[in-house]
Parts: structure tokens; C-alpha cells; sequence
């Protein structure tokens, strides 16, 4: 078949509107249903009047701290919602650098790991773009604003075939997966679909205190650390060379 003879190996639709569409999504999408690679996702809410924001009544990790967030923070402040409030970060000229350092060309694509609403993906290349992210709300909120391709998931399974993408990115995200271990798992995951450069942005070195605040639930959260030690003669983490940071405190880097 034509999806089979092109490799295709995921189908997403976005729902947006009541129940009928998906009578006509089955017609419509039969051959990747029939082969399993077909997935409804995001807008889809079969009940108008249902309230979208349900509350999470037991934080269980970062996981929850950011869909939280998704739900309840201003839509309009990206900033905030992705976290980068209270800090100097400037995602134009960040996205600027890197082009350079992977030596971006035209028609290259890029997939932005942990891209939240869109702070940092705002500046990305639009054509070949797909942000990943695990919230549901904070995808919906890029999508909503941007109307870019992002899918809800999580980083530890990509769903893509491998050698997918020209460049993967994924920016201060690390820190939040829920220990080393589905870090590595994620950074695996990013260097099997990637074709040319992985780069690890804005690595976590040292904790920093509760802020109950910021994190707008309850509960006491560790942030996932890196070492540059880690990245060297590493059989977990091959091929990465280290560096400084571009932005922020001295004790963070990144790895490419």
C-alpha cells in the first residue's frame, strides 16, 4: 500500500468537533486504522459542557506540575506557562544559535522534545517542525495559538521510525523526567529518530529550593541532575560533546 511502500508509520487526526467527525474519520482513515498506526489525539471532547480543567488533587511529579499549569496559568504568558518566568531567557537568539551550531539548511526538519506551550518552538523552523510533549494542556495550548504540528507523548517512546528527523532539540527538559533512568531512556529515544544532531540544552547541575509558588501545586519535587562527567566515555550516553551553557547560571551546560 501507499503508506506501507513510503515507510509511513504513525497517523494523526485532531479532533476538534463533535462525535460526527469520527464516523467520518473512520471512512476516512480505515487503511491506517487497519494497520494500527492511526491516532486520535487532543481537541476532541465529546461533551461540550464538561469543564476541561479537573483538578489533581495528589501531585505524584513534575508531570502533574506542568499539566497544571497548562490548565490554570494565563494562556496568553508562554513565558510563564513554560516555566521561564523569572529568568533572562530570550528563546530568538538562543534558536538563532542553534541553527548555526547544527548548521541548519533549508527544508531540514527539527523535532522539539519537551517543546511546553511553545516559548522556545515559536522561533523554530515552521516548515518540518513537530514539537513532542507530554502535558496535554500545554499541547493544546501551542497548538491553539500557533496551529503547529505538536503531539502529546511521552519522551521515553517516541513514535517515530528511526532516523526521522534531521536535528532533534529538547531545552530544559531533562531535569523534569522522572529520574536518570527515563532520562537516558529519552535521550536514546531522541538520538534513534534523529538522522544528524541531538542537542541537550540547558542541563541541571544543582537542586534549587521548594516554590510551591511557581510549581502551583503542593508537594516537594526533585529535578533529575546532570554531570558533565556523565557525557564523557559514557556507554549510556555516546557521542555527545559537552559545553557551556548559553544562558543562566554558570552550573548548567549543554551536550550535542
Amino acid at each position: 500500500s501507499f503508506l506501507e511502500e513510503h515507510e509511513i508509520d504513525a497517523v494523526y487526526h485532531a479532533f476538534a468537533s463533535p462525535s460526527s467527525d469520527v464516523k467520518e474519520a473512520q471512512q476516512i482513515y480505515a487503511a491506517p486504522i487497519a494497520l494500527g498506526i492511526f491516532h486520535a489525539m487532543l481537541d476532541y471532547n465529546p461533551d461540550r459542557d464538561v469543564p476541561e480543567v479537573q483538578p489533581i488533587k495528589n501531585a505524584a511529579g513534575w508531570s502533574d506540575v506542568w499539566e497544571r499549569k497548562g490548565q490554570v496559568q494565563d494562556k496568553k504568558n508562554v513565558r510563564l506557562l513554560t516555566g521561564y518566568d523569572e529568568t533572562d531567557f530570550d528563546p530568538e537568539p538562543f534558536a538563532q544559535r542553534w541553527l548555526d551550531a547544527v548548521k541548519w539548511c533549508e527544508g531540514e526538519t527539527v523535532l522539539d522534545v519537551g517543546c511546553g506551550s511553545g516559548f522556545l518552538g515559536d522561533f523554530l523552523p515552521r516548515e518540518g517542525y513537530v514539537g513532542v510533549e507530554k502535558s496535554y494542556s500545554q499541547t493544546k495550548v501551542f497548538i491553539e495559538r500557533s496551529r503547529r504540528v505538536v503531539i502529546s507523548q511521552d519522551a521515553q517512546e517516541l513514535p517515530f521510525r528511526d532516523g526521522a528527523f534531521d536535528h532533534v532539540i529538547s531545552h530544559s527538559m531533562l531535569e523534569y523526567m522522572p529520574g536518570k533512568e527515563a532520562a537516558c531512556r529519552a535521550i536514546r529515544e531522541m538520538q534513534r529518530v534523529s538522522r544528524k544532531t541531538v542537542f541537550l540544552g540547558d542541563l541541571r547541575t544543582i537542586q534549587h529550593g521548594v516554590r510551591p509558588d511557581k510549581y502551583v501545586l503542593d508537594g516537594s519535587f526533585r529535578h533529575t541532575l546532570f554531570g558533565r562527567d556523565e557525557f564523557y566515555d559514557s556507554e549510556a550516553l555516546p557521542g555527545f560533546v559537552v559545553f557551556d551553557g548559553w544562558w543562566g547560571p554558570a552550573d548548567r551546560f549543554n551536550a550535542m
